[in-house]
């Protein structure tokens, strides 16, 4: 039997988590080495995962494979800096301590000594540390949300790791010669009866490209019309705080007319629409580009949307056929679950780690986040969130339905369930006049 050591850092950079006072992980290993000579523990292994919170939700790799060398029995002590570095989430850390009491293992710290479980006092003394962690930790984000919201209101950047499309630096000290005239022209253009389509074209065939070298995309073009940043507005959490200190590339009124324009034709799409039950799930099985629900002369359907949109327009069912063979397939395997699952399930890691899916989906929507980063990190979440699901679907949804329930449920509610059943369903293309049927989805 031997010893692991583990070593954790947030961000190299004091931030939101760790403080300036944080070891880096080459000095957490050196002070858990020392620790080893100390306890006369031989070192066999040691796990490091830099760069990653200690929240719940965060997948983090190495410490993944502790707890499988734990459960497989290789290692017996393991060695920290201190217990904050196993994780910051009172939850996570308990379930941590369970699995080292149930495989015998003990745990070791330099800074708050051996921890013990066995009695009720060192199990006490564990649950306080638990607790302390999870409190410095809120503590610590609202001291930054207070210092961000300082920050707003004097007008200053938010930061970020990207530029903002149309400026020359991220400092925004200078205005981009060519996208800022750029900007300009989307604006001047939708405000001139142009659609968001039609921009985008104009711009694709021109070359345009994002300032992550991608080709512009409708939504960038919708996302650009609805920064008000470009008219010198400071925007905290969808409010108005402070005219920022920043060269502005529009006026305020060019923005304000912008946003009616916006709101008007999303009240007009909203009023005019239908729920689609398959939103978000379905995928083009030629392009991968999510389908969007849409109405042609054979009634409502799912397509493709055109290259403008990041789709490639080649593909259109019928909704309400794929609707009912889909709901007709969830239906038949709600019948085969049990009516109550055999004990409890904990969704908690499993919610959260989709609410840090969808905010890294947005940090790089926003160009905050490089696209390989994202690939990297949105790969690793995404592996452990269906292993997670697999656990508790079965559970999750016998608790929460029955096959009545789930055919009488509102469209927002059928989704869900057919989520937890099939996060993603692909669409193949068909011959003209060949009728639907389920050979022609793709189940994940």
């Amino acid at each position: 039997m031997s010893a692991g050591i583990y070593c954790r850092i947030s961000k190299a950079k004091k931030n939101a988590e760790d403080s300036v006072d944080t070891l880096g992980v080459e000095r957490q290993e050196s002070m858990c080495r020392e620790l080893a000579t100390r306890l006369g523990l031989d070192v066999s292994d040691v796990y490091v995962d830099n760069n990653l919170s200690g929240k719940a939700g965060v997948h983090r790799p190495e410490f993944e494979r502790l707890k499988t060398d734990i459960i497989a029995g290789t290692i017996s002590d393991v060695l920290v800096w201190k217990t904050d570095r196993l994780s910051r989430d009172r939850l996570a850390i308990q379930l941590f301590y369970g699995l080292l009491k149930d495989h015998s293992a003990n745990l070791h710290t330099d800074q708050e000594g051996s921890i013990n479980l066995e009695t009720p006092d060192g199990a006490l003394m564990a649950g306080i540390r638990a607790e302390m962690s999870q409190y410095e930790r809120a503590v610590t984000a609202e001291r930054v949300k207070a210092q961000k919201k300082q920050r707003a209101h004097a007008g200053t950047l938010a930061g970020g790791k990207t530029r903002l499309y149309g400026y020359a630096d991220k400092q925004r000290t200078a205005l981009h010669p060519d996208e800022s005239k750029i900007v300009k022209s989307i604006f001047d253009d939708f405000l001139a009866g142009k659609t968001i389509a039609g921009i985008t074209n104009k711009l694709i065939a021109s070359g345009a490209v994002h300032v992550t070298g991608s080709p512009i995309r409708a939504y960038h073009v919708k996302r650009i019309l609805k920064n008000g940043n470009y008219a010198g507005m400071r925007v905290f959490h969808g409010e108005l705080v402070a005219e920022g200190t920043w060269p502005k590339i529009i006026d305020r009124q060019t923005f304000d007319r912008a946003q009616a324009k916006l709101a008007t034709r999303d009240a007009a799409n909203r009023s005019n629409g239908r729920k689609y039950l398959l939103t978000s799930i379905l995928y083009c099985d030629i392009c991968k580009a999510r389908l969007v629900g849409g109405v042609s002369k054979i009634g409502p359907v799912y397509r493709c949307e055109a290259p403008a949109n990041g789709g490639c327009g080649r593909l259109s069912r019928n909704a309400e056929k794929i609707d009912a063979q889909v709901l007709k397939l969830v239906a038949e395997a709600i019948e085969k679950l049990p009516a109550k699952p055999a004990k409890p399930v904990d969704t908690s890691e499993l919610d959260a780690l989709t609410g840090d899916m969808a905010l890294l989906q947005q940090a790089h929507a926003d160009g905050d986040l490089p696209t390989a980063v994202f690939i990297e990190q949105y790969k690793a979440m995404n592996e452990r969130k269906t292993a997670l699901t697999k656990v508790s679907v079965s559970a999750a949804v016998s608790v929460a339905t029955t096959k009545e329930k789930f055919l009488k449920d509102d469209t927002d509610g059928q989704r869900e369930v057919v989520r937890a059943f099939f996060p993603a369903i692909g669409v193949k293309p068909a011959g003209k006049g060949i009728r639907f049927s389920l050979e022609q989805l793709v189940f994940e």
